[in-house]
């Protein structure tokens, strides 16, 4: 009976190793992504072409005439920025953009919503 006891004492031990193997993997993986995203944003200008921020973990790369949801349904963030970077992907329909910029974008050149507000950030 302890032998049985043992042996599922080490799966367990065994499956935790593997376990913390694979969230450092993940890790990585973000970390990396994260990297390539920077070096995107700093190619396309690092700042939002409307307001100036630039603060960059809030910075979007924001499609110009939409059809942002139908590029990333067929590629990763890291094969689209790695094309980016590698020259296979044009950069001509892309901008930096911070989410508010983005969204009053959205509203006004891609759903034809009247700019009927001023946006004042402080």
């Amino acid at each position: 009976m302890n032998e049985a006891a043992d042996i599922n004492e080490v799966s367990l031990e065994e499956l935790k190793k593997c376990y913390i193997r694979i969230l450092k993997q993940k890790e990585k993986q973000r970390d990396y992504t994260r990297k390539l995203r920077s070096q995107v944003l700093n190619m396309l200008g690092d700042k939002c072409v409307y307001c100036g921020c630039d603060i960059q973990e809030v910075l979007q790369i924001n499609h110009k005439n939409g059809e942002g949801n139908k590029e990333f349904k067929s590629i990763s963030d890291k094969q689209f920025y790695l094309n980016i970077i590698k020259g296979r992907r044009k950069t001509d329909d892309l901008e930096i953009t911070c989410p508010i910029c983005n969204s009053w974008h959205y509203l006004i050149k891609i759903r034809k919503i009247p700019d009927r507000w001023k946006i004042i950030f402080k």
